[in-house]
């Protein structure tokens, strides 16, 4: 007997069946049937026929019950944000949220913290804000409990924070220097190094020089950022430097900021590491 047309047509029942929705516990039973009929000789080739099927049968339904699963889900991680203070700390806390808002809160004494989950590198994840009393306050971000980024501030009034951005985020990224005196300022960008000049500076309007640049920075961005400053006029004068972001149209994030005052030369430098997840 040719068994070739029935076997074709438990092989069509099988995809049939997983096609329209059949349980693996429903279909997989009937891939070996009680002794059927029309196997009357050839038993050794219609066995081995039997067993491909069930091999098939139990590929199909891993598949059916695991790998669809997989195609459909997504990859989320736990983000948790921290505040740690001196004992007299009090902190203006500024973060971004599990829906991309920029919350701020006053006058928060540490510790204090955050969490909630995101799918894997589609936010940007801060933490930052600006220490009102107390020696110290450190901001970490952690993914998984996974330490991934801080940031510490220690001079009352220090504006500062932490941040990581996942590869689908695009930000603008600022640089801001406002300067009383001369100098010049050598800025680590993502498209490689770049100056701030301020020359002249008595011939200029205004109580300051201000300088700014700024980059759209593409998904995927990850750096280590620094200013470096350099005001050689002797006499008294100010310096204000800050790296900030934009995650928002119109809401600027500081990442490190300085403010410094000094009789005679002058030279300070900031940074601020933007890691990616």
């Amino acid at each position: 007997m040719d068994v070739a047309p029935q076997l074709a047509a438990d092989v069509r029942a099988i995809t049939a069946g997983f096609e329209g929705g059949i349980s693996s516990k429903a279909l997989c039973p009937s891939v070996i049937p009680q002794r059927p009929p029309y196997i009357t000789r050839h038993s050794s080739i219609i066995h081995m026929h039997r067993l491909a099927l069930l091999w098939a049968c139990i590929v199909f339904s891993s598949c059916l019950f695991g790998c669809d699963a997989l195609s459909g889900s997504s990859t989320r991680s736990q983000i948790r944000y921290s505040a740690k203070g001196s004992a007299t700390a009090e902190v203006n806390i500024t973060y971004m949220d599990a829906s991309g808002e920029i919350i701020r809160l006053d006058r928060i004494s540490p510790p204090w913290e955050y969490t909630f989950d995101a799918e894997d590198g589609s936010q940007l994840l801060y933490i930052g804000g600006q220490l009102m009393t107390g020696s110290s306050v450190l901001f970490e971000i952690y993914i998984d409990d996974i330490f991934r980024s801080s940031r510490t501030l220690t001079r009352r009034l220090d504006t500062g924070g932490t941040t990581a951005w996942g590869d689908s985020v695009s930000v603008l990224l600022k640089y801001h220097l406002v300067s009383g005196r001369d100098g010049t300022t050598l800025l680590q960008t993502p498209t490689g190094l770049d100056t701030l000049a301020v020359q002249d500076f008595t011939l200029q309007e205004g109580p300051a020089w201000i300088e700014r640049r700024e980059f759209a920075v593409t998904p995927g961005f990850e750096s280590f950022l620094r200013a470096d400053v350099g005001q050689l006029v002797q006499g008294f004068g100010c310096v204000s430097l800050d790296i900030s972001f934009e995650p928002i149209p119109g809401r600027t994030i500081v990442l490190t900021h300085t403010n410094q005052c000094e009789l005679g030369p002058m030279t300070f430098s900031v940074q601020a590491e933007v890691p990616g997840y």
